[in-house]
């Protein structure tokens, strides 16, 4: 059974082909920068099934994950047979190829997937990342350059909702944030030998408690339960949280 997910490159044909200097990709979750930030340009406003639609391509299972794009591939995570997947497509839209990387964990929610977090790529290496713990490594050839477990290696994932914390690349390295409740930590690994380079574990306590302002049963309204700083009346919901 083939998913209807569409991965539709309405913005590609003009960001990428026009507009932009090969140098210029779009390599990680949000952008060059993480910022979700495009360059100046002429860029499509208006989009339908067909309207600013360079191509779609129907993927071999449920993804959340936002493309990655270096040069002329792209690089998008799913579920392919039960299993998580990543598949490389180039400009036009045509299959490169795709790779099976374990068993899937699938999403929760209705819209989510074991492959929220997103790929991330330098233009050598594409990283990615899935709810069932697997971080692995490809060149863009797709040959596997190696793959390790989180959850196998440092505990199981304690997240009551889904998972979808995309991969940093940094100074030949690639750091995965994993916070959840219990042991929560940052790791980085090498990129080029998936060696694990450091691994800093939370230093503070995560709180049970609400830290949403209460509604107001009367008035359906949210209450305001003001307190002063000097001359100004700050909502209880924008005070410092205080620790404890």
């Amino acid at each position: 059974m083939r998913w209807p997910t569409i991965v539709v490159f309405a913005i590609a044909i003009t960001f990428f082909n026009r507009m932009l200097p090969a140098a210029e990709n779009w390599p990680q979750w949000r952008g060059p920068l993480g910022t979700g930030v495009a360059a100046v340009g002429d860029y499509p406003a208006k989009f339908s099934s067909t309207a600013g639609v360079a191509w779609k391509a129907d993927l071999p299972g449920r993804g959340s994950s936002t493309p990655a794009v270096w040069d002329d591939r792209v690089f998008v995570t799913c579920g392919i047979d039960g299993q998580d997947g990543l598949v490389c497509y180039d400009m036009q839209g045509q299959e490169l190829w795709r790779k099976q990387l374990g068993p899937e964990r699938a999403g929760k929610h209705r819209n989510a997937s074991g492959s929220n977090p997103s790929p991330v790529t330098d233009g050598k290496h594409v990283v990615v990342y899935f709810k069932s713990g697997t971080l692995a490594c490809f060149d863009l050839d797709g040959n596997e350059t190696w793959k390790v477990n989180l959850q196998e290696r440092f505990g199981k994932d304690t997240l009551w909702w889904d998972l979808g914390t995309s991969p940093v690349l940094a100074e030949g390295r690639v750091v995965v944030a994993v916070v959840q409740e219990g042991d929560s930590y940052l790791a980085a690994f090498d990129l080029d030998s998936g060696e694990m380079a450091w691994r800093e574990t939370r230093k503070y306590a995560a709180s049970r408690a609400s830290r949403w302002p209460q509604r107001d049963r009367n008035v359906g309204r949210r209450s305001s339960n003001r307190s002063r700083r000097g001359d100004r009346q700050v909502p209880v919901g924008m005070r410092r949280l205080q620790p404890g």
